[in-house]
């Protein structure tokens, strides 16, 4: 399950209901979560200090007629010092904690052990609109 963040439905009710432009940046990032964000409540990032978010490239061809995108680069995730388990993933406009979620979803719980990194392969993300 997954859904766009609060932001980026609010910001593109009001672009297209000529309210407010919506600002687009040039690179998104891929985040972890340790709990999973919902449209009630912010989850919880994996901590910052064996991790950072990755910038994150998709496809646009066919997006229009497919509503639908993929990654096109694999996202690994660095090497981690210290264990944690990741129950979710969201898309940023900033590397940096903080920013504007876009995305959300669950994933598959994924146990990532001490010198172990997360990665999703080509074409493992998928946002897809209704």
């Amino acid at each position: 399950m997954g859904s766009k963040g609060n932001y980026l439905e609010n910001a593109i009710l009001g672009h297209v209901t000529n309210v407010t432009a919506l600002a687009v940046g040039t690179v998104v990032y891929s985040a972890l979560f340790t709990v999973i964000s919902s449209d009630a409540s912010d989850g919880t990032e994996v901590p910052t200090d064996c991790y950072t978010r990755v910038a994150t490239t998709f496809c646009t061809a066919g997006a229009t007629t497919t509503g639908s995108v993929t990654n096109t680069g694999a996202v690994t995730f660095a090497t981690c010092a210290t264990a944690y388990t990741v129950v979710g993933w969201a898309l940023y406009d900033q590397l940096a904690a903080g920013g504007n979620e876009l995305y959300w979803a669950t994933v598959t719980t994924l146990a990532i052990g001490i010198g172990d990194q997360a990665t999703f392969g080509v074409g493992a993300i998928v946002i897809t609109e209704d």
